[in-house]
């Protein structure tokens, strides 16, 4: 965030004054006022033996399953140290670098009370912030911990309701596009299970792939394009649309068609 400029930042406040919800990494530039409670005082260096400390009642805001099983995770980058005040949420805590070597030698012995995660709302919105660059965190190592502390954090603590959930394998990968006119929408999905590093094999079929929509207008129809079959569909208690393709072996495209206005 802190590569942002002073047009960006009134852009970004005037969003979230107006009801939007914003997440930020990084160390925040000066002038963005949706966080202007909060004082910045130093910024750590990557220190190894570094974690983020997950505490009961960071779990119990955050509401995500994988973090009941977690503790800690990895804090592999410089860290950004902002003191806060009483109306701004602060959760999760900083170790700092401590024990680091062969197993029985790679441990921490104290937990700052310095917070890695910030919350508080500004106008009609709020705003969400880590202090440290979670996503390159996953971006290198691919752990589900700070997948989850980011999902934690749009799901139940800004309140963000996805307008697209899929249950499926984490090997699916999904893609999600919408007609400019509001005619129709798809969802493609696509079975990697068959790839290992550069070789492409015949992938393992998934079974009882469940697709969350919340549809723009009254659904006229769902089609599974390589199928070339229409699911039954039902309608969720938030309103949305939930079709469930039985057995998924390479790809499928499930086509989701509007009454037209």
């Amino acid at each position: 965030a802190d590569g942002l400029n002073d047009q960006q930042t009134r852009v970004l406040d005037r969003y979230v004054e107006q009801g939007g919800k914003v997440l930020i990494t990084g160390k925040i530039p000066a002038q963005l006022q949706c966080f202007n409670s909060l004082q910045y005082k130093s910024t750590r260096p990557t220190e190894k033996g570094s974690y983020i400390r997950i505490r009961p009642e960071d779990r119990e805001r955050l509401e995500r399953d994988v973090l009941e099983k977690l503790d800690l995770v990895f804090l592999n980058g410089v860290f950004h140290v902002y003191e806060s005040d009483k109306q701004t949420d602060n959760l999760l805590r900083l170790i700092p670098g401590d024990m680091f070597g062969p197993p029985e030698k790679c441990y921490y012995r104290n937990v700052s009370d310095v917070p890695a995660l910030f919350y508080r709302k500004h106008g009609k919105g709020s705003a969400a912030y880590f202090p440290w660059e979670i996503a390159s965190h996953y971006q290198r190592q691919s752990h589900q911990g700070h997948t989850n502390l980011v999902l934690g954090a749009m799901e139940n603590l800004l309140g963000l309701n996805r307008k697209l959930r899929v249950e499926s394998h984490p090997l699916m990968e999904v893609t999600h596009r919408q007609d400019k006119d509001n005619r129709f929408e798809w969802v493609a999905l696509y079975n990697h299970s068959g790839q290992r590093e550069n070789a492409l094999h015949r992938p393992i079929p998934m079974y009882e792939i469940k697709i969350h929509l919340r549809p723009v207008r009254p659904l006229k129809a769902v089609r599974l394009l390589k199928a070339e079959e229409q699911p039954a569909f039902s309608c969720t208690a938030d309103d949305k649309i939930t079709i469930t393709i039985p057995q998924l072996n390479h790809y499928e495209i499930a086509l989701f068609e509007y009454k037209r206005r």
